[in-house]
C-alpha cells in the first residue's frame, strides 16, 4: 500500500488519498469529486468500463422495450374500440394511410388499425416523376391483399397534388394528364378500380368554362389511355378560382365525358360545408343531399372524405379539422352515418391530428 501525502488544507487538517487495488477512497477536504473518481476508476479498468457501458446499454434498451410494449398495448386497445364500435355497422371507415416503404405497407397498416376502407398516394404527392411500379412492388401488394383478404373495391388511391388537368397553361396541363395517366395504370396493375381527384383550376388565367371544358378533355383522354379505372371527382370548397365548389360544375364535367361508366364522385363534407352546403341539422343535411342526388345523381357516389371544417359555412375555405370540432360538428357527421346511401361506400379520414382510431370510434358510435 502507497500512502501519499498532500499539503495541509486551510483548516490544518492533513487530506490524504489512498489507493487499494483499484478503488479510490477520498478523505476530507476537496481533493476530488465522487464523479471524477468514478471516471479515474473506469479509466483504469478497461474491463470494468465495458461492462458498465454495456449495462447503459442494456437499461436504455430495456427502457425502450417498455415504451414500445406500452405503446403496443394502448394501440391494441385503440383497435379493440374500433372493432366494437364498428359492430353490426354497414359503413366502411378508414383514413388516408401512408404509403411508405410500398404501397403494399399501406394495405397491413390500414388493417393493424381495423381499417374498412383506405387512401393512399400511388407514388410521389408533389412531384411530376411518376414511373411504373416495379414487378417486385406489384407482387408485394398482391401478396399483402391475399394476407389480409382486405377489399380491393374499398381502397381509393388519391391523385398526386401537383397536378392540375383544368390548366390553362399547355404544358401544365401536358404534364398533368400524362402523370395522371401512369398513376392511371398503376392503380390498374394493382387491380384497383377507383381514383379520386381534385378537378384543379384555371389559376385565374382563364375562364371557368374553358378549365371545365380542359378537364371533360382530359378525362376522355385518360379513359382511352387506360382501360378499366374509374376516375372520381372530388367536390371542392370554391377557394380561388377552383372548380368543383358548385355541384352543377360537376354535373357540367359528368355530362361532357365519353364513357359515364367510368367516371363517379368523392364528397369532401369539409369541401361541400365550406362551398355552401349546410349539413349540420337534419332538415339542412336532407336539403343539400336532395340537391345532390337532383343535380349529379347518386349513382354516381363512389366515395365520402370525412372530415370536419376549420372554416364557417360558405367560408370556401379548404381547412380541415377533427370530428367534432370545426364549424360541421357531430351532428352533421350523425347524418351521414344514418343515411342508408352510404353503406358500403368508402369512407376516408383526412383530419389533420391523425387521431384516426379514436375518430373513427366517435363516427362508428353515431350509428
Amino acid at each position: 500500500m502507497k500512502t501519499v501525502r498532500k499539503r495541509a488544507t486551510g483548516n490544518g487538517k492533513q487530506t490524504r488519498k489512498r489507493k487499494r487495488g483499484t478503488k479510490m477512497e477520498v478523505t476530507g477536504g476537496d481533493v476530488a469529486s465522487k464523479e471524477d473518481s468514478l471516471v479515474e476508476i473506469e479509466a483504469s479498468n478497461p474491463k470494468r468500463s465495458r461492462k458498465s457501458e454495456s449495462m447503459k446499454a442494456c437499461s436504455s434498451e430495456n427502457n425502450e422495450n417498455k415504451k414500445n410494449v406500452g405503446a403496443s398495448e394502448k394501440h391494441s386497445s385503440r383497435v379493440s374500440k374500433v372493432v366494437d364500435a364498428a359492430n353490426n355497422s354497414k359503413k366502411l371507415i378508414g383514413y388516408h394511410v401512408s404509403s411508405a416503404g410500398g404501397v403494399s405497407n399501406a394495405v397491413f397498416r390500414a388493417v393493424e388499425d381495423s381499417c374498412r376502407a383506405f387512401a393512399l398516394f400511388i407514388g410521389s404527392s408533389r412531384s411530376w416523376k411518376s414511373l411504373p411500379l416495379s414487378e417486385d412492388e406489384v407482387s408485394k401488394f398482391e401478396e399483402a391483399i391475399k394476407e389480409t383478404a382486405f377489399p380491393l373495391e374499398n381502397i381509393v388511391p388519391h391523385s398526386a397534388y401537383i397536378m392540375n388537368i383544368a390548366s390553362l397553361e399547355s404544358e401544365i396541363l401536358s404534364k398533368s394528364r400524362q402523370k395522371m395517366i401512369e398513376e392511371c395504370k398503376n392503380c390498374e396493375r394493382l387491380q384497383l378500380s377507383l381514383y379520386n381527384f381534385h378537378p384543379g383550376s384555371s389559376s385565374g388565367k382563364g375562364s371557368k368554362e374553358d378549365a371545365i371544358n380542359n378537364v371533360i378533355e382530359s378525362i376522355n383522354i385518360i379513359h382511352n389511355e387506360t382501360g378499366s379505372v374509374i376516375l372520381l371527382v372530388e367536390t371542392m370548397a370554391g377557394q380561388g378560382s377552383t372548380l368543383c365548389g358548385k355541384f352543377e360544375d360537376i354535373a357540367t364535367i359528368i355530362k361532357g365525358v365519353n364513357n359515364k361508366s367510368r367516371i363517379g364522385v368523392c364528397i369532401d363534407t369539409c369541401h361541400i360545408f365550406a362551398a355552401g352546403y349546410d349539413i349540420r341539422s337534419k332538415e339542412e343535411y336532407e336539403k343539400t343531399m336532395e340537391k345532390f342526388d337532383s343535380i349529379i345523381g347518386f349513382s354516381y357516389l363512389r366515395a365520402l372524405h370525412l372530415n370536419d371544417s376549420k372554416g364557417p359555412l360558405g367560408s370556401n375555405l379548404d381547412r380541415h379539422e377533427n370530428i367534432g370540432r370545426g364549424k360541421i360538428g357531430i351532428a352533421g357527421f350523425k347524418n351521414f352515418m344514418a343515411d342508408p346511401r352510404f353503406d358500403s361506400i368508402p369512407m376516408v379520414l383526412e383530419t389533420p391530428e391523425c387521431d384516426y382510431t379514436n375518430e373513427m370510434v366517435k363516427l362508428y358510435s353515431c350509428c
